[in-house]
């Protein structure tokens, strides 16, 4: 809080005078993320469930603050179930073959701590990985 005290002079006499107080309160209002960032979208077919595909990032006007991601049902979420995420890292449940599918799609959901929310569909592209013969017939 504080006491501003104004004068207006008009030839060396207050013709004006006033005092205003301005008081500081939080009228910060809280603005929800803008946007979900994914620090890679490929990984390599064969890899076991669990392999990491990337790191998940906010962006947010607000400064600070915790942010939690979760997979969503919603438009882009088809394949949710083959990811899962740890904290900031998007995971595989299961392993790819790329000659079976080569991309995935998934929505994501990164919630702030005022309970504001953004959410994003990804793809993801599974890479061939050239693989050794299985079986040899002559």
């Amino acid at each position: 809080m504080k006491a501003q005290q104004y004068h207006t002079p008009n030839f060396g006499k207050t013709i004006f005078s006033a005092s205003f107080l301005f008081l500081a309160t939080g009228l910060w209002a809280a603005s929800p993320p803008t946007d979900i960032l994914l620090s890679n979208n490929v990984v390599a077919e064969n890899q076991p469930a669990g392999t990491t595909v990337g790191t998940l990032f906010v962006v947010d006007p607000d400064p600070g603050g915790n942010h939690t991601y979760a997979l969503v049902s919603g438009t882009g979420d088809a394949d949710n179930g083959a990811f899962s995420i740890d904290n900031d890292l998007l995971l595989t449940t299961v392993s790819f073959n790329y000659e079976v599918k080569n991309n995935y799609s998934l929505r994501i959901r990164c919630t702030d701590n005022q309970g504001l929310w953004v959410e994003e569909a990804f793809t993801v592209d599974v890479s061939n990985v050239n693989e050794p013969p299985e079986d040899i017939v002559f």
